[in-house]
């Protein structure tokens, strides 16, 4: 059976139209938990928010003020990326995203046992051991995820690459960093840490049904809202990726 799709966003303003309504449109909708107040209230039973993967000086205290905040006001639940988060969320629906770095079955049945009702399984895992990782709670299968297209975050910084070139004062929050193959790796900046990128997504639409998870998610992160109507089009229809991209570890994994 074909996973459902869910699409995470890097702001409302991101999103296309396409992931609103219509063949292509998301059945879940991931967006950070700061851009709680943007989202419709139409769209908040569909939205789960995202909490940040890191949470330095003030960001905790704001987290969990953003937290309370959006308790309540509709959403369909809060995405743990730090195992503070399941503190932060005690008694509100939680899923698990990739700051949990879900990759074995024993730390999935304890996140289940936690009370995580949906898990996103880290890349590196190959495809024929996810259906292992898949655990249970109550007797009933806890869903889980797999990334299907996105520009993996390879690092987590909390001092800036780009600090030596220039101070944060009239900073675009954004940059490049350059390896000595040439290849160039997009550099964004919030939340007190800076993420790096691989220059090239990782696209699975085109093989829907391969990966033994129930939900496939498109991961947004660098895309033009144009971009990322495309893609989700893409993933929609079946149809390959215009350009490079990358399959992960699916079919190779870490070992």
């Amino acid at each position: 059976a074909r996973p459902a799709l869910w699409a995470r966003f890097e702001s409302w303003a991101q999103l296309p139209e396409n992931a609103l309504a219509g063949p292509a449109a998301p059945e879940k909708l991931i967006l950070p938990l700061a851009e709680a107040a943007r989202v419709p209230e139409a769209y908040r039973p569909r939205t789960i928010l995202e909490l940040p993967r890191a949470m330095f000086g003030p960001v905790e205290a704001d987290t969990i003020r953003r937290v309370a905040a959006a308790a309540g006001q509709g959403f369909a639940g809060f995405e743990a990326n730090n195992i503070a988060h399941l503190r932060i969320c005690r008694g509100l629906p939680l899923t698990g995203g990739l700051g949990l770095n879900l990759t074995n079955p024993l730390a999935a049945q304890v996140y289940a046992d936690l009370g995580l009702s949906a898990l996103l399984i880290l890349p590196e895992v190959k495809d024929s051991e996810m259906a292992c990782i898949a655990p249970a709670r109550g007797g009933r299968p806890v869903p889980t995820g797999a990334l299907v297209y996105g520009h993996m975050p390879l690092m987590l910084t909390r001092a800036c690459p780009l600090h030596n070139l220039h101070g944060c004062a009239g900073c675009p929050r954004q940059g490049v960093l350059t390896d000595r193959k040439a290849k160039k790796f997009p550099l964004r900046c919030g939340g007190g840490v800076r993420t790096i990128y691989n220059p090239v997504p990782l696209y699975m639409g085109d093989k829907p049904g391969a990966l033994p998870v129930d939900y496939g998610v498109a991961y947004f992160t660098l895309e033009s809202r144009e971009e990322a109507a495309a893609v989700l089009g893409r993933i929609a229809a079946g149809q390959a990726f215009e350009g490079d991209f990358t399959r992960g570890l699916y079919y190779k994994g870490t070992m």
